[in-house]
């Protein structure tokens, strides 16, 4: 949005935005990019374990929930105990960290509920064949696979009143472009 505003211009910059074929943390610590955006669970670790990246500052609040079935009777995390829910990426990434949060707010055991890895492609059929319970998808993601029925909404942190005003996502920069470019960093920062 804020090259296509022209902010980015404004500055006297040249930005090509790209999608990184890596974690985009480890793109930015590799310098692969200077620039990068993700959930802060999912670049806590790296930053702290010394990838060459640093936090520049928040970014947003909510984009992901929680769905099952557009014809489950679940209606919130609360009753899943004993079930599997489907996350992309891994133990500890952000729909990870996202499902035991929707799973401790609504009052179930997160050591009682299966978490698999699961490819988004083969999520809804999974979900759809009893395979998995539910899954954590990207609202905007998920919005036609509601819309046509096959998935409903149960948690969600953007709407749900408990997350709706966390910040769950940052913006962060490989250190030795903030260090040589304070200004620009800065300035980057404020049109994001």
């Amino acid at each position: 949005m804020a090259k296509e505003k022209g902010y980015f211009e404004e500055e006297g910059l040249d930005v090509e935005l790209v999608q990184s074929q890596n974690e985009t943390i480890n793109a930015v610590g590799t310098g692969q990019v200077v620039l990068g955006a993700g959930h802060i669970t999912s670049s806590l670790i790296p930053i702290i374990n010394g990838v060459d990246a640093q936090y520049l500052g928040l970014m947003n609040t909510g984009c992901k929930g929680l769905y099952v079935a557009g014809d489950s009777d679940l209606e919130s995390a609360g009753e899943m105990d004993e079930m599997t829910i489907g996350i992309h990426g891994g133990m500890g990434e952000s729909d990870h960290n996202i499902a035991l949060r929707f799973l401790q707010e609504e009052g179930a055991d997160p050591e009682s509920v299966q978490f698999t890895t699961s490819d988004v492609a083969a999520t809804t059929e999974a979900i759809k064949s009893g395979e998995l319970d539910g899954a954590i998808y990207t609202e905007n993601c998920a919005a036609p696979i509601v819309e046509d029925g096959s998935l409903k909404e149960i948690n969600s942190i953007t709407t749900d009143e408990a997350f709706k005003d966390e910040v769950c996502c940052a913006i962060f920069v490989h250190k030795p472009f903030i260090q040589e470019n304070p200004v620009i960093t800065k300035n980057c920062y404020g049109h994001l």
